[in-house]
């Protein structure tokens, strides 16, 4: 198991897990809100096997 910093290759799939998640509806603002937050964030993940 690791831990890294996701960059921007990740921004999209956790903005669709996100959506997903909170069973929300994509729309031009809330993407706009999210890609706002991704940008002021370190955003971290975990990797399992790969």
């Amino acid at each position: 198991m690791s831990n890294f910093i996701l960059d921007q290759q990740y921004q999209e799939e956790i903005y669709q897990l996100y959506l997903y998640a909170f069973n929300a509806q994509d729309s031009a603002n809330r993407r706009d809100f999210w890609n706002r937050r991704f940008q002021h964030a370190i955003p971290y993940g975990i990797s399992v096997d790969g």
